[in-house]
């Protein structure tokens, strides 16, 4: 669909609307249909498939309950800047640092974990 986040997003407030995949058992063929869903949650991670959002902060510390939304299930991005993690008292902005469990790339710049970050 074209919708996307970008990593300048994060830390931001956002809210996604998505077309979730649905299953439907003895239903007449005109009932079945995508499911409309909305997501509202911090951007705390932007990969290039996909986004993950986290709706809860505790304690301004840490944030949680995660929704990883492809790209392609999107059908509308609204961000928020406003209601950035940053104005949240003692909150912790996503980190951007490199990590090999996560992914062999660094978020921040793309190189190899191992080649060190160039950001």
């Amino acid at each position: 669909m074209g919708v996307r986040f970008k990593k300048k997003d994060l830390g931001k407030l956002a809210i996604a609307k998505w077309d979730d995949a649905s299953g439907y058992t003895m239903e007449e063929m005109d009932s079945v249909g995508l499911a409309p869903c909305t997501t509202v949650g911090w951007v705390v991670q932007v990969e290039k498939n996909y986004v993950v959002l986290a709706s809860s902060v505790y304690d301004g510390e840490s944030y949680g309950d995660y929704t990883c939304l492809p790209f392609g299930m999107l059908t509308s991005v609204t961000v928020l800047p406003e209601l950035a993690l940053a104005l949240l008292p003692s909150a912790k902005q996503p980190s951007q640092k490199c990590s090999p469990k996560a992914s062999p790339h660094c978020r921040r710049c793309g190189e190899s974990c191992e080649a060190g970050c160039r950001a």
